[in-house]
């Protein structure tokens, strides 16, 4: 463990009463590098006008969305120096673990990320988040999810900030009133901070349900999923002029299976690609078609699975105690609305994007 990491426990510690020792000695240091990767200017302006551009493309939607709260924008930096996307998220985790790294380490980017959270909250939920309300943070099976940690913090945040009861529940807890409000122990919900991963409600028809109707108010949601973060909007994106200038020039080519003449016809091809199933998170079932067998090919082969042009992460070299390390990284900017609220780069080595390598994993940003 890393020097900064007992500091960063530390800072925690003071902060959340939720969280207990056996809690925060659990926790991964790559949850906080010792590092800060700077990040020039251009490419900061860049990744906040893609953020305008996608606030825009959703705006045009007939279908209007509740704002998500914690989107994030995944990108890499490619060898034309220019950012191109990865990944949208709708249910971005990290925001406040990462808001708090910047806190401990008394950065001045970012600074305001807490308060960029209340405001999202607010705009979010309203009146929804009146002092006694009762409020829910909800994910299958919670307390077995890595970031369960946070979901405490988000509960000790909402009862500092707005006096309001928070619980976290699993939504098969959850049923329906004849009002169409959800219960949880009996008792009425008024607004839910959803960190499902099943975008579209398919496996719980109370949820389902009440999205149709105000008086429980769910964010992230399915409509702001489909509108967003569904990667079949990236396939369609690529495809059409947008009228969007920042957003079209960060697009990679994404296609689907059923786009290619037969499954050897993409495999003859499939070194150019990443291989995505289009509703997963994360880096669940994605493969890099440079290193796929033919055997996991042909059980993921479907029409529906995307494949997406690949841009090699780039590489930045880091110094901890007078020792080079080279890492790969992404970008990630967590945005509300048309505003990115907070930037991080994640450090890792592998194939794919992880909190596993050793002083790598989430590090706050410098803009110079």
């Amino acid at each position: 463990m890393h020097a900064f990491f007992a500091q960063y426990q530390d800072h925690l510690r003071k902060n959340y009463q939720s969280l207990t020792e056996e809690i925060l000695t659990s926790l991964s240091p790559q949850l906080a590098s010792p590092f800060v990767f700077k990040l020039s200017q251009k490419h900061f302006i860049e990744a906040q006008n893609i953020v305008s551009d996608l606030f825009d493309l959703q705006k045009r939607s007939p279908e209007k969305a509740i704002p998500s709260l914690l989107n994030s924008l995944d990108v890499h930096i490619d060898g034309n120096d220019n950012l191109k996307i990865i990944e949208i998220n709708t249910n971005a985790s990290s925001y406040l673990a990462n808001t708090e790294h910047v806190v401990a380490k008394k950065l001045k980017d970012f600074s305001d990320a807490k308060e960029k959270l209340k405001s999202s909250f607010q705009k979010t939920f309203g009146n929804h988040l009146q002092k006694g309300n009762l409020f829910l943070l909800i994910d299958e099976n919670p307390k077995q999810q890595n970031m369960y940690f946070e979901f405490l913090m988000f509960c000790d945040f909402l009862k500092k900030e707005f006096s309001i009861e928070c619980q976290i529940a699993d939504p098969k807890e959850l049923t329906i009133s004849n009002e169409k409000q959800i219960l949880w122990q009996a008792r009425p919900v008024s607004g839910i901070y959803n960190r499902c991963t099943d975008f579209y409600f398919e496996q719980y028809p109370a949820l389902a349900e009440a999205f149709q109707f105000d008086k429980t108010l769910i964010s992230p949601n399915p409509l702001g999923y489909k509108t967003l973060a569904d990667k079949n909007l990236l396939v369609e994106w690529s495809a059409k002029d947008l009228q969007l200038p920042s957003l079209q020039k960060a697009l990679l080519k994404t296609f689907r299976f059923a786009d290619f003449k037969d499954a050897d016809d993409l495999w003859a091809q499939r070194s150019r690609f990443f291989f995505k199933p289009p509703n997963a998170y994360g880096s669940r079932s994605v493969y890099n078609g440079k290193s796929i067998s033919r055997t996991v090919y042909q059980r993921i082969y479907s029409p529906d699975y995307i494949a997406q042009e690949i841009v090699p992460a780039p590489l930045v070299k880091m110094i901890y105690e007078q020792q080079e390390h080279t890492f790969k990284y992404d970008l990630r900017f967590y945005f509300f609305e048309g505003e990115i609220h907070l930037g991080v780069a994640r450090l890792y080595q592998g194939q794919l994007t992880n909190l596993q390598t050793p002083l790598g994993g989430l590090t706050p940003l410098e803009i110079i």
